[in-house]
């Protein structure tokens, strides 16, 4: 009787200590896999160029998209972990390997950083940041910039077209500016010249009349059979006006109008000057 207890003792002191042995190496392999992917993951950062930190896990960099070509886009870091940092770099690739700073601060807090950068052209453009002086870039997506204004006009643009080259006439003359002019004086003539005065009707950039606001004028120099037109006023930015002339001709073919020039109030060329257009 005494060594069947003894045994179910010795037995149940085996069993307890199998427990607890196989609870203890269970305990020791996730220790040991936690630490093996700790030191993949170390391995991982370190063949890329940076480093773990208490501030490498923050959240990503927040914007909106798309960003407008010359007005200013708001960027916020969230710096939402605690730890050491020697600042904050944030760039942009304006080329291939080509990294310039939308922001560099030399010492940062844990909070959001909030900061704003004025992109100058249009493009898609991968950004990346650093928390660390001692780490390495992290990627933070990219950014879409476009230009919101829509506007086609490049600087100040003047063109002229024949439209109709017969004994009776007509002709357009464009000026569009991008930023816009305070003043501007289109003048040139048209050549053979008979009967009344030309007719000449303005439109703006959406073929709309413009009746008001331009003063334009029509005179014959000297004796000869040749009409003189010009159109003064302003335009706003990306706004253009075209001038449409009709008028009769003693003959057809040829070159039906003068040079004709956009100027400012100086008398300087806003572009260049078009030269009298002909009928093919």
């Amino acid at each position: 009787m005494k060594n069947q207890f003894t045994s179910r003792i010795v037995k149940f002191t085996f069993a307890l200590m199998f427990v607890l042995i196989a609870s203890s190496c269970s305990q020791d392999d996730e220790a040991m896999d936690a630490a093996v992917l700790a030191k993949e993951i170390n391995s991982e950062i370190s063949a890329k160029g940076g480093k773990l930190s208490t501030l490498a896990a923050i959240s990503p960099m927040v914007f909106s998209e798309p960003a407008c070509v010359g007005v200013p886009h708001s960027f916020t870091i969230n710096n939402t972990q605690t730890g050491p940092s020697n600042g904050i770099q944030v760039q942009y690739e304006v080329t291939s390997g080509n990294w310039e700073n939308l922001i560099n601060i030399a010492q940062a807090t844990t909070t959001p950083t909030n900061f704003t950068f004025t992109f100058t052209a249009a493009g898609t453009y991968a950004l990346r940041y650093k928390m660390d002086g001692n780490g390495g870039h992290v990627s933070g997506g990219s950014i879409t910039v476009v230009n919101c204004n829509s506007c086609t006009i490049v600087g100040e643009e003047f063109s002229g077209e024949a439209v109709s080259c017969v004994t009776s006439r007509e002709a357009n003359f464009t000026f569009g500016s991008e930023d816009g002019v305070g003043y501007f004086k289109m003048q040139g003539g048209l050549t053979n010249f008979t009967g009344a005065d030309a007719v000449v009707t303005l439109y703006n950039a959406t073929n709309q009349v413009i009746s008001s606001g331009y003063t334009v004028n029509q005179w014959t120099p000297g004796g000869s059979s040749n009409r003189v037109i010009s159109v003064e006023g302003a335009l706003d930015s990306c706004g253009s006006i075209r001038v449409n002339i009709t008028w009769n001709s003693s003959n057809s073919g040829g070159v039906i109008t003068g040079k004709w020039s956009v100027k400012d109030a100086y008398g300087v060329d806003y572009d260049d000057e078009v030269l009298g257009l002909v009928c093919l």
